[in-house]
């Protein structure tokens, strides 16, 4: 809701060279898109049973394409290899006309898979924590791909608390529940949520990413949570009304696992009926996952007020919406 203030010294930027270092964002913003999306598997790795292949060029043709429609100003990624990969993506994107002078990249247990996030407007502190652990029976086990928290400067009036995540997979695997080890990160990522904004109440604070359940199961009503602090998933559908977000394709079967969900402090920034789900032409040859994005007000809002009851109530659509182009 306010704006908040850092504490923490900044950290080195670590990320890919910048295509044009000196852009700033414009401080009459009037709004930003944020975007996941899950590039399946952008790394190298054994395809079509030959080694260390790279992610096939169509793919990452349809990719870019894709992105350079939805024009998001802070992405999160999924599934994205070496920091030369994700700055194979920023340079591609960049070629289209999208700039993405700041990035962050983080190294989990999983040394294949990473979260990675790329933003037009700057990082001034990073809080990415990658040395969560917690038991499984009497065996110690970490969050997989780290938690990726880095906060971002929109302008000198507003910044918000940008959260990335891949939880574990629904593949089973025989050294443990794979059903557990979601549950287990995902309250882990809960507490890490909590210990934020127990701290600062009116945190705009955002989580995105491949949550890799549906929104009624446990890890989802654990990440969300109870009031005072509980989370809002925003409602993204396609155009067409379809809520599905991954593609099992051996069974062409569809589930919702990718979110973004905000805090109680950022949901009045939500600029209603923007949040999306894409569904594009070259959405199966891109990924089996399609990409969720949503509008935010870059100003501090109060919560809308029933008047009648004291209760807060559903942002009211805005009459007109615009954004910048980068």
């Amino acid at each position: 809701m306010r704006r908040f203030f850092f504490t923490f010294a900044l950290l080195g930027y670590l990320g890919i060279p910048c295509v044009n270092a000196d852009s700033s964002p414009e401080p009459t913003t009037p709004s930003f898109r944020v975007a996941t999306y899950n590039l399946e598997n952008w790394l190298r790795m054994e395809r079509n049973r030959q080694p260390d292949q790279p992610k096939p060029a169509e793919s990452k043709e349809a990719i870019w394409t894709i992105l350079a429609e939805i024009r998001p100003d802070v992405l999160g990624l999924q599934e994205v290899g070496t920091t030369n990969d994700l700055a194979e993506i920023a340079d591609g994107l960049a070629q289209r006309g999208l700039t993405y002078p700041y990035s962050e990249w983080i190294q989990g247990v999983d040394t294949n898979r990473h979260v990675a996030l790329l933003s037009r407007f700057p990082i001034s502190a990073r809080f990415s924590r990658t040395d969560y652990v917690f038991m499984l029976g009497t065996n110690s086990h970490s969050v997989q791909r780290g938690i990726l928290d880095v906060a971002i400067e929109v302008h000198d009036r507003y910044f918000f608390r940008a959260l990335v995540v891949h939880l574990k997979s629904r593949r089973e695997v025989p050294e443990f529940d794979q059903a557990e080890m979601r549950l287990k990160e995902a309250q882990t990522l809960r507490a890490h949520i909590s210990k934020a904004l127990k701290e600062q109440p009116d945190l705009n604070l955002l989580v995105m990413g491949d949550f890799n359940d549906v929104p009624d199961s446990q890890p989802i009503r654990t990440i969300v949570g109870e009031a005072p602090f509980a989370l809002h998933i925003l409602p993204a559908r396609t155009r067409a009304g379809r809520t599905g977000t991954h593609l099992w394709r051996a069974r062409r079967e569809w589930s919702r696992i990718d979110y973004i969900i905000v805090s109680p402090g950022m949901y009045p920034e939500f600029v209603p009926n923007s949040a999306r789900i894409g569904e594009h032409p070259l959405s199966e040859q891109a990924s089996d996952h399609r990409p969720v994005w949503a509008d935010f007000f870059a100003e501090d809002r109060p919560p809308p007020v029933n008047t009648s009851s004291g209760e807060s109530a559903e942002p009211q659509p805005a009459l007109t919406e615009t954004r910048p182009e980068h």
